[in-house]
């Protein structure tokens, strides 16, 4: 259950983890990743703090899994083949959606160059207010996609910026009038993000005429790809009782002097009122190598939100905490990043 939501077919995982088989035919590598601690990827360092969803083997596990494997991944110790894709279920983890948006025609992603940023604009076909709550997203072409980012926009902005481009999509980084947060809240999709449902009363509002934008980071693989995602959403009653707040900390400006490996950069920000910190999202480019956030209290005791020894841009995403953490005002929360 560790390997199969990434090592399936449609996912991003390079081959598939569902049958013994599988492990036996890569046994020597996966030995390899394992032992080295690069699979399964779970970036936060283990012992600082405790989220939701966690990856990460235990210590336990690992060993059994190494005897497994040692022991030739004998079929009688697994219970039966586990994919889930080929369930009930279909493609989707939290069944069928209520609404599947999707770009037509599909855009093609030339087989080499650069890192591409493509923005996918899909109209709401709804004519009455619907209130969403939860999403799951299906790259299509997973190892193409490092990263999505979901916004809304109630303006003509988006769609007027699609027209000007004869393919599907508009290209850059600087977009229209679409925004993020939704609802006060972060979405967004990055390999090895499970879909979930937002924290109960807090649906976000999907109204008549907002188009929904995907802004996609697209990594060319070496062939040509047909880059067609697909959003699933998933409605409710309910209207959002609860209104959370998205706090940023950025980094106003990055200078890495050559040659200089322990470049620190930092950030922060005090907390005017009290409030409970239900998430957390790292995010970085290639040259960092360090991430840390902690929280100093007003007694000036010190709490971690998370900390990443070793960054990896390819795997970065929401971190849901185990437990909404309490921060009193006056809290002054800290982020600092080494860049090489």
């Amino acid at each position: 259950v560790r390997c199969a939501p990434c090592h399936q077919p449609g996912a991003m995982g390079p081959f598939p983890l569902l049958r013994a088989e599988d492990f036996r035919r890569r046994s020597r590598q996966i030995r390899q990743l394992v032992i080295s601690g690069r699979m399964p990827p779970w970036p936060p360092d283990a012992g600082y703090v405790s989220f939701q969803h966690d990856r990460s083997l235990p210590a336990e596990e690992r060993e059994a899994l190494l005897n497994w494997l040692a022991n030739g991944a004998p079929d009688a110790a697994m219970e039966g083949p586990i994919d889930r894709r080929s369930s009930e279920l279909g493609p989707w983890e939290l069944g069928p959606p209520d609404l599947i948006l999707r770009p037509s025609p599909p855009d093609e992603l030339d087989p080499g160059g650069d890192d591409q940023f493509r923005n996918v604009v899909l109209q709401n076909p709804l004519d009455d207010t619907v209130f969403v709550r939860a999403f799951d997203f299906r790259p299509v072409a997973p190892q193409a996609v490092h990263h999505m980012i979901l916004e809304l926009d109630h303006t003509p902005s988006s769609r007027e910026l699609d027209q000007t481009d004869p393919d599907e999509g508009f290209d850059g980084m600087e977009i229209g009038a679409s925004t993020n947060p939704i609802g006060g809240q972060f979405f967004g999709w990055s390999p090895g993000r499970r879909p979930g449902f937002v924290e109960p009363g807090m649906a976000w509002r999907l109204e008549p005429g907002a188009d929904i934008v995907l802004r996609l980071h697209l990594l060319p693989t070496g062939k040509p790809e047909q880059i067609q995602p697909e959003l699933g959403l998933y409605f409710t009653d309910e209207p959002p009782r609860f209104h959370p707040y998205l706090l940023w900390l950025t980094i106003p400006e990055l200078n890495i002097p050559a040659g200089v490996s322990q470049r620190w950069v930092q950030a922060e920000k005090t907390l005017s009122k009290g409030a409970y910190a239900l998430s957390i999202y790292p995010h970085a480019h290639r040259l960092a190598r360090e991430f840390r956030v902690w929280a100093t209290l007003p007694d000036g005791q010190q709490h971690w939100l998370i900390r990443i020894s070793s960054w990896d841009f390819a795997w970065q995403g929401e971190y849901t905490f185990q437990d909404p953490i309490y921060l009193p005002k006056g809290t002054r929360i800290t982020l600092r990043i080494r860049y090489d």
